[in-house]
C-alpha cells in the first residue's frame, strides 16, 4: 500500500478548502444556535456586578458611549446589559460622548437594543433617560462634566436646552453622579483622573482586551471599581444578569472556532509523527 494513502497522511493534507469550510461552520453554528459553553466570571466583572447590585431608584448613571463601529460587537452588548441590570434597580440614565463616532452608536444601541427595554420599564425619554450628544476637548470636557455640566452641554442631541429636561433639573456636577461607566478601546485613564481621583465617584471601565492588562492596577487600587474585559466581559456580565446575548454568541463563536483549529493542530501532528514511525 502507497504510504501516501495512508490515513496519518491524509490527516497531513487536508485541503486548506475544507479547513476553511469548516471553521466558517463552526462560526455559524454558535451564532444561530448558542451553545452556552462554560465561561468562567472574572473578579472584575463580579465587582461590576456587585456595584450595580448597590443602585437605588432615582440613583443617575452617566454613560460615555465612546466606541466606534470597529468595536461595536464588544461595547454594544456591554452597555446594554449594565442598562438592563441597573434599570431594574430604578437608575436613570445621562448617555454621552467623547468620541465623534458615538451618536451613531447611541442610535443603533437603541434601535437595535435598548428601545424595548426602556418600554418593557415604562421609562421615557427626558424624564428617565436622556442623549446629550458628543463633545469635543477630550480630558478638558471631562474636567467640565465632573464639575458642571452645563459648561459642556446646553442642550442634548436633539436640541432641547438642557434645563428643559425634567432629568436634567437635579443633575449638575460630580455630587449628582452615582457612578459613571464608560465604554472605549482606548485610555480612559483621564476618566479615572478627572471622576474618581479628583471626586471619588465611582468608576466602571468597559475596555478592549488589549487595554486590560495596563488596566488591572487601578482595578486592583480601587479608583476603577468594575473593569469588562473586552467580549468576555460582556458576555461575563450576560451570565450573571442571566440574560444571553449577542456577547455570549460571540464567546461562543471564540471557543468553538478555536476548540477546531485545535483539533486540526492535533491531527496534523499526530500524523506528521506516526507517519515518521513507518518510515
Amino acid at each position: 500500500m502507497d504510504e501516501k494513502n495512508t490515513i496519518w497522511h491524509k490527516l497531513q493534507n487536508i485541503p486548506r478548502e475544507i479547513l476553511y469550510i469548516l471553521l466558517i461552520i463552526s462560526m455559524i453554528i454558535p451564532l444561530l444556535y448558542p451553545l452556552g459553553l462554560p465561561l468562567p466570571i472574572s473578579a472584575q466583572t463580579k465587582s461590576l456586578y456587585d456595584s450595580l447590585n448597590t443602585l437605588k431608584e432615582e440613583d443617575v448613571i452617566l454613560q460615555f458611549v465612546d466606541w466606534g463601529a470597529g468595536s461595536i460587537s464588544i461595547h454594544q452588548p456591554g452597555c446594554v446589559a449594565v442598562t438592563y441590570q441597573a434599570i431594574s434597580y430604578g437608575a436613570k440614565f445621562v448617555y454621552l460622548s467623547t468620541n465623534t463616532e458615538g451618536p451613531l452608536m447611541y442610535e443603533r444601541m437603541v434601535t437595535e437594543d435598548l428601545q424595548s427595554i426602556f418600554d418593557k420599564y415604562g421609562y421615557e425619554y427626558g424624564e428617565d433617560y436622556v442623549f446629550l450628544g458628543y463633545v469635543a476637548g477630550a480630558e478638558t470636557a471631562l474636567a467640565a462634566i465632573a464639575s458642571n455640566i452645563r459648561t459642556a452641554y446646553s442642550d442634548d442631541y436633539y436640541g432641547t436646552p438642557i434645563d428643559d429636561i425634567p432629568l436634567m433639573q437635579n443633575v449638575r456636577n460630580y455630587a449628582d453622579y452615582d457612578m459613571i461607566v464608560t465604554y472605549t478601546m482606548g485610555s480612559p485613564e483621564s476618566f479615572v483622573r478627572q471622576f474618581n481621583t479628583q471626586y471619588g465617584v465611582v468608576t466602571h471601565v468597559h475596555c478592549g482586551e488589549m487595554m486590560t492588562p495596563n488596566l488591572l492596577p487601578f482595578w486592583a487600587s480601587g479608583q476603577i471599581t468594575g473593569l469588562l474585559n473586552g467580549a468576555f466581559g460582556a458576555a461575563e456580565l450576560e451570565v450573571l444578569i442571566k440574560r444571553p446575548g449577542n456577547a455570549v454568541k460571540l464567546t461562543d463563536v471564540y471557543s468553538f472556532s478555536n476548540i477546531l483549529v485545535f483539533v486540526f493542530l492535533a491531527m496534523g501532528n499526530i500524523g506528521f509523527i506516526l507517519t515518521r514511525k513507518e518510515r
